[in-house]
């Protein structure tokens, strides 16, 4: 019996590592998505985290800080579109199982990543960070709408919501982690999101200037993460593990090279 769960064991190490080896990339866009194969950063990968956790947590704040009798509804309108665009892009990552644009990148040390990603490394498609800041920007936008008359004000938040999920497409693809239509499903997933908030609250008539606010917050956001230059550094994650000594245990911390 010992040996035949070894004899298991053995295969379906080597099927994981065959599988692994024979990942062949989708490219949607052809040679346009084929350019990230040489993108990779992990300075622009934090980045993202960063400007995903401010753009969905912006418009909660925005939001208590109102703190008006139909605040609980316009947050619970605001969570349901985030969620359900959350719930969305993760059911289809599982479906496609897309192989990430690092794992075709020519570095041996972004490889040996790659390697050490497991399952993460097949599920570009779509990009969750970029549906997600998206859908808060839509979401978060409309419900800001919703309790307020200056168009102005409103302008701002469209600007600053849309600028933030900009960025945070064009990072993703910096990172490495996503391919433009990756970027692109991504985008209209989360844009999406908003037919929650306009459901439980109405419509908002919006104006010109708010729409422009909306195209131009994502063009600019884009455009600038798009020129910055960030390092191809590669952070490559630590494994942990028991480790058993003669006068007790501890834990063994090793980098994955």
């Amino acid at each position: 019996m010992r040996t035949f769960l070894i004899a298991l064991t053995a295969v379906a190490l080597a099927t994981g590592s065959a599988a692994a080896d024979e990942l062949k990339p989708t490219l949607y866009f052809g040679s346009l998505d084929e350019l990230t194969h040489d993108d990779f950063s992990s300075t622009a990968s934090s980045m993202s985290d960063a400007l995903f956790v401010i753009g969905l947590t912006a418009p909660v704040v925005l939001e208590l800080g109102r703190n008006d009798d139909d605040t609980g509804r316009r947050l619970a309108a605001y969570a349901g579109g985030v969620a359900t665009t959350g719930a969305v892009a993760g059911i289809l990552k599982e479906l496609w199982r897309r192989p990430r644009p690092y794992n075709f990148h020519a570095s041996p040390a972004v490889r040996a990543y790659a390697k050490h990603a497991g399952k993460d490394a097949t599920v570009s498609f779509p990009s969750g960070h970029t549906a997600l800041t998206f859908a808060a920007a839509a979401a978060g936008g409309w419900i800001y709408a919703d309790g307020s008359t200056d168009t102005t004000a409103r302008a701002g938040v469209w600007f600053a919501g849309t600028a933030i999920a900009g960025a945070t497409a064009v990072l993703r693809m910096r990172a490495g982690k996503h391919y433009p239509s990756d970027v692109t499903m991504g985008i209209l997933l989360g844009a999406g999101a908003v037919a929650v908030p306009a459901a439980v609250l109405g419509d908002v008539d919006l104006s010109g200037t708010e729409v422009a606010a909306m195209v131009g917050g994502t063009l600019l956001g884009a455009g600038i993460m798009s020129v910055i230059p960030f390092p191809r550094d590669v952070s490559l994650p630590l494994d942990i593990s028991p480790l058993a000594l003669r006068d007790g245990g501890g834990v063994a911390i090793t980098v994955v090279r």
